[in-house]
């Protein structure tokens, strides 16, 4: 049975209105864990929206990639410090401003009325490990969340961020798991599904149970994103 997500959510006020749709979740675990957990963001997130007049748009669905991670494009996978927006890469990857450029993003953000932004890089954790990063999966994790921070110390009324997760690897837990106890990440972003093809492995893999049952004990959203190939 596979599991896909098309996600489009945003938060007005106290008012959470989703267009996310879930196929064929068939795991009992995850069926609990559906009409509970989507419905949440975490209270301090909830909160920040209610703390002024103008704080009551949230974007939970945003990738925005700190200068760190942009070396790493520079370097790996064909973008060009050089060239003007939009690019693509050989592998028909694309390269937009409001992805690369955070000062333009966040003054783009700021003008279109939109006053949080929480972001991710769930879906494409294989694709940051093996192409992009070139490390380890717990490794690159760290490296994201510690793009994150710089993001969020660097602009802490306009970001949020997530806790990366890889849904298949049970030993990502001890990464997110400092930030979600904490609740310095807002949620847990996964992706739909790992590898391709033959080895295609989804959410309804044994390998995941791990994952649906620490987030229906942390009480805490799970953030399903396409993988990024």
């Amino acid at each position: 049975h596979r599991t896909n997500a098309d996600r489009c959510q945003t938060l007005v006020g106290k008012e959470l209105r989703t267009g996310t749709t879930v196929h064929s979740l068939t795991m009992s675990k995850a069926a609990q864990w559906r009409g509970d957990i989507w419905r949440r963001l975490t209270p301090e997130v909830l909160q920040m929206s209610e703390s002024a007049a103008t704080r009551s748009i949230i974007d939970t669905h945003r990738h925005i990639f700190g200068p760190k991670l942009r070396k790493k494009f520079v370097k790996n996978i064909g973008f060009d410090d050089t060239k003007p927006f939009p690019q693509a890469n050989a592998g028909e990857m694309f390269f937009y401003r409001e992805s690369l450029d955070v000062e333009y993003s966040m003054d783009i953000q700021q003008k279109s009325g939109v006053t949080l932004c929480v972001n991710s890089y769930g879906g494409g954790i294989e694709t940051f490990a093996h192409s992009i990063i070139k490390a380890s999966t717990v490794d690159t994790l760290k490296f994201l969340h510690d793009e994150s921070f710089v993001l969020r110390d660097r602009f802490p009324k306009d970001i949020a961020f997530m806790a990366n997760a890889h849904a298949l690897e049970e030993n990502t837990r001890a990464v997110i798991d400092p930030l979600i106890s904490s609740k310095q990440a807002s949620c847990i972003s996964i992706s739909t599904s790992y590898g391709a093809g033959a080895d295609q492995v989804f959410l309804d893999s044994p390998k995941a149970e791990w994952l649906w049952e620490y987030a229906q004990d942390k009480d805490v959203l799970v953030h399903i994103h396409p993988p990024l190939v």
